[in-house]
């Protein structure tokens, strides 16, 4: 609303309180978990409540904005997590393998076998054409990747 030259704009001042109270009561009717109540029941708003909130919101938040901060923070689980809810294979099939590198256990095959296993699933179950460029090389770069992978790890 434009104020008339000399006159000074009104304001409707109201407390932080009564605005957070106000908000409160807002039904945005998002459809999203209690997050504290995610996972392990000793450990409210963890890694299963990060997992959850990266997917139930998703596109709610800049991804790459949030990659960066992941990037950042050496968290390639969410990084994952989020490639994921953009149907990236070949980046979910990278971040994770990166995360499982970063394990200070000893890496053997029957930890790399379940992600790629799950990984490859959904990429064949998101595709009806197996015969379109896209799905080949999307097929031959999640291959690359766990063939270097394989190669780097001696497995």
């Amino acid at each position: 609303r434009v104020v008339p030259h000399g006159q000074q704009p009104k304001f409707n001042i109201v407390s932080q309180e009564q605005s957070e109270d106000s908000l409160l009561g807002l039904d945005l009717q998002w459809d999203i978990p209690d997050f504290a109540n995610i996972g392990s029941s000793t450990v409210s708003y963890g890694r299963d409540s990060l997992n959850t909130a990266l997917e139930s919101l998703h596109g709610f938040y800049r991804t790459g904005t949030i990659l960066c901060y992941c990037t950042h923070l050496k968290d390639y689980k969410s990084m994952a997590v989020i490639m994921r809810t953009e149907k990236q294979w070949p980046q979910v099939l990278q971040w994770k393998l990166v995360d499982l590198s970063t394990d200070q256990e000893m890496i053997n095959i029957s930890k790399v076998v379940p992600i790629v296993q799950e990984t490859l699933e959904n990429h064949l179950s998101e595709t009806t054409d197996h015969h379109s460029r896209h799905f080949i090389i999307t097929t031959a770069q999640m291959l690359s990747q766990l063939l270097q992978f394989w190669t780097d790890y001696s497995l």
